[in-house]
């Protein structure tokens, strides 16, 4: 495994305990594309595992937590998988949707257009093209 910065002696994540119900899964103390797209590649890899006792996976910059039912739940086999999780690399799309937003400039609708535009120094187009840019 590649080092990532925080990580135990033997390059793990560090896994923390939140109280009863919880672990913070820190990968890295950066944070930077690469990671992100690891961590949601662990997330999603996780979840597929169905645990018994998991509430909900929440993914962050630069790790996971994991919610859990203190009943239910086996702490030391979340935290084998995780640790067989996070060993192996494997590049997912984050899960969710793409939305499209309608949006509409200037006119009785948009009335600070010119406003924002001189604010910013920029003409209105300026900040049409601003605002739509990917």
């Amino acid at each position: 495994m590649t080092p990532l910065g925080k990580q135990d002696s033997r390059g793990n994540p560090v896994i923390r305990l939140l109280g009863d119900t919880g672990l913070s899964i820190e990968f890295c103390d950066r944070i930077d594309p690469e990671l992100i797209a690891r961590v949601h590649a662990f997330d999603t890899a996780f979840n597929k595992l169905h645990l018994t006792g998991v509430i909900e996976t929440v993914p962050t910059y630069r790790g996971t937590t994991i919610m859990i039912d203190p009943l239910t739940a086996d702490v030391t086999e979340i935290e084998a998988a995780v640790l067989r999780l996070a060993s192996t690399r494997g590049d997912v799309s984050p899960a969710g949707r793409l939305w499209a937003v309608p949006v509409t400039y200037g006119n009785s609708i948009g009335t600070d257009l010119d406003d924002l535009a001189a604010h910013a120094d920029m003409t209105p187009d300026d900040v049409i093209a601003a605002h739509a840019a990917p």
